[in-house]
């Protein structure tokens, strides 16, 4: 098991000690290409999960923490978009689904949610989208998109996945 993993596992057993309601955001499946955990923090639990989180802040980030050589991002919402429409329909979809059957990874005995497949692939979409505009983009983020797309293809619903594409502007 990479030391990745185990970073992984312990930062997911940190958040649910505090039963904080979170989902990483990257693809958990096989061997990640980027060195950035994405996280989703639900709104009700983020300040205080920020504040567990206290003793691995980054200096450079307030909302990064490093934990055993990985940095895990914590972001406002689970994708970002560039109108208050879309944000708000994705945000307020993510609400609705949060109660539903998360998807999850066992990493060293340790139970990590991510979205459903279909809304992770979108979520690992935009956030591809949205590094390439603003030119943070890197082959690692394309990889683990890819890698992702592969593993789940047959859990992805396609007519939701094209549905959502098309109410985001992203079809």
């Amino acid at each position: 098991m990479t030391m990745m993993k185990k970073a992984i596992a312990h930062f997911a057993k940190i958040l649910q000690k505090h039963h904080f309601d979170f989902v990483v955001l990257n693809n958990l499946y096989g061997a990640q290409k980027s060195s950035l955990m994405d996280v989703y923090v639900i709104r009700k639990d983020r300040e205080a999960a920020k504040m567990v989180l206290v003793e691995w802040k980054s200096k450079d980030n307030d909302n990064a923490y490093l934990i055993r050589d990985t940095i895990f991002v914590l972001h406002d919402h689970t994708a970002t978009f560039n109108s208050k429409d879309k944000q708000t329909y994705w945000d307020d979809m993510i609400d609705d689904y949060w109660d539903e059957l998360l998807d999850h990874v066992v990493i060293d005995n340790v139970s990590v949610p991510m979205l459903p497949p279909t809304l992770q692939a979108i979520a690992m979409f935009a956030d591809v989208f949205h590094h390439y505009k603003n030119n943070t983009l890197t082959s690692g983020m394309v990889e683990d998109w890819k890698g992702y797309m592969k593993l789940k293809e047959s859990e992805i619903v396609r007519m939701e996945l094209r549905s959502k594409l098309e109410r985001l502007n992203m079809l």
